[in-house]
């Protein structure tokens, strides 16, 4: 996205044309007209220093800067367990490999259970020391429930 042209509106907003390429730019055509945000979110733990926003919403009244900046930081925290899902997924790429519905739902809901499991590990454990969740680090956790749980637990035992 190629933003051009810049036109003041208010304290930290700006009006501007956005183009898909270079080309389109320079002969200004399809270009989409959006409003560009800059503003400092205070009082809000973890937020960046400053966020800058691109949005085709135009009217100010329908979407006040403090609003959408504030819904920008929490847009992003769904990420975190997108991060979280690749800490649990053996390998780059995970494929379902079974030969119906049911074992290739088991194959998608065992890493959601372990992402749960791990979470809830977290969230007692933050508990425990009087802490928000947030502050523990997923990948720690996992090296730890890693370390503590040995995969000989989760075999069954055969019959000799």
């Amino acid at each position: 996205m190629l933003v051009s042209g810049w036109i003041c509106v208010a304290g930290g907003e700006f009006l501007s044309t956005s183009y898909r390429s270079g080309g389109d730019r320079l002969r200004r055509r399809r270009g989409v007209r959006v409003r560009v945000i800059e503003h400092i979110l205070e009082g809000v733990e973890g937020a960046e220093p400053l966020y800058r926003l691109v949005t085709t919403i135009l009217d100010h009244d329908l979407s006040p800067v403090r609003e959408l900046a504030s819904l920008d930081h929490e847009r992003w925290e769904i990420e975190t367990p997108y991060g979280e899902f690749r800490e649990i997924l053996p390998g780059k790429q995970q494929f379902l490999w079974g030969q119906g519905p049911k074992t290739a739902t088991q194959e998608f809901h065992a890493p959601m259970l372990a992402h749960f499991a791990t979470r809830k590990v977290m969230r007692e454990a933050a508990a425990e020391e009087g802490i928000d969740p947030d502050r523990l680090s997923f990948s720690h956790t996992v090296r730890v429930l890693r370390r503590l749980v040995p995969i000989r637990a989760a075999l069954p035992r055969r019959n000799r």
